[in-house]
């Protein structure tokens, strides 16, 4: 059960994933989210790639370069259908502190501390309504619907 892309075009996509409907239905819907999961991974992995630059050094309008760019490395993301592994431009810049980095990327789609947007959304709102103890709890017992 892995989905695939189907077709890409026009910043849209289109995923394909076959989900067996044997068993109990609790088993069924286990599969069903399961796969949901899946897609949303696979989508929002393909979301947040279309925030990552091409690679090429960042200039200040000076013209002075500001920002290098190092090999692509891969990093993982938090989302609510599960953890993405993306692999994305680092860049670095060279002060009289010293090195500083950064990632476009993050920084265009809103990344929070590893996390789209819509998971700490889900989070912030959750804590906001009960203790963290009980969210934690909460989140772990419901990984299947989260990760």
């Amino acid at each position: 059960m892995r989905p695939k892309i189907v077709k890409e075009e026009n910043n849209k996509v289109t995923l394909q994933i076959q989900i067996d409907l044997n068993g109990s239905m609790l088993e069924m819907e286990d599969r069903i989210q399961e796969a949901v999961n899946k897609l949303g991974c696979l989508a929002t992995k393909r979301a947040i790639e279309k925030f990552d630059t091409d690679g090429e050094d960042i200039f200040s309008l000076s013209g002075e370069i500001n920002w290098t760019s190092k090999e692509k490395s891969t990093q993982t993301y938090q989302t609510p259908y599960g953890d993405v592994s993306i692999k994305r431009y680092h860049y670095q810049y060279q002060t009289p502190q010293g090195e500083q980095a950064f990632c476009p990327m993050e920084s265009e789609a809103q990344v929070i501390l590893g996390s789209t947007p819509k998971l700490s959304k889900i989070l912030s709102a959750d804590f906001i309504e009960q203790s963290s103890t009980k969210l934690g709890k909460e989140v772990f017992q419901n990984q299947a619907v989260m990760y």
